[in-house]
């Protein structure tokens, strides 16, 4: 049995899928009453966790480098929406916009994580997972070549 003031509730919620993610579904949680507070919850991609470090992800967002966190689950996250553009390689290389991306990068390369994580390069290691886990053959001619 439902709670009656769910329907309601319900009745204010749209949710938008995003589809530019390669690896995630990305939910955009919208209610009526308050157009710009915005929720995305991310449900992460099949074996996704062979790229990406989940336990680091979310250390990183919990220290401010990214927007805020509002809960966790098992195969996912949802955290706050900010509004912006998505950085395309023309924007990286523009001179109003590249020294913010090395100050944010120096930021998290500066970050104490505590006695528990080691200040090691992660380069090669990161770049050996890649190459492990990178097809050898694709049936499409031009990836193959």
């Amino acid at each position: 049995m439902s709670h009656p003031g769910l329907s309601r509730i319900q009745d204010h919620l749209s949710l938008v899928v995003f589809t530019d993610g390669i690896t995630n579904k990305l939910v955009g949680c919208f209610h009526s009453d308050y157009p710009d507070d915005v929720v995305l919850v991310r449900v992460y991609g099949q074996k996704t966790d062979m790229l990406i470090d989940r336990t680091s992800e979310i250390r990183n967002i919990q220290a401010g480098l990214a927007p805020r966190l509002w809960a966790t689950f098992r195969n996912g996250l949802a955290y706050e929406y900010v509004p912006g553009d998505i950085l395309s390689v023309d924007m990286c290389k523009d001179p109003a916009i590249f020294p913010l991306i090395a100050t944010m990068m120096a930021r998290i390369h500066r970050l104490d994580c505590g006695p528990d994580v080691p200040r090691v390069p992660s380069l090669w290691k990161k770049a050996k997972q890649f190459m492990a886990i990178m097809p050898t053959h694709f049936d499409n001619p031009e990836k193959q070549a």
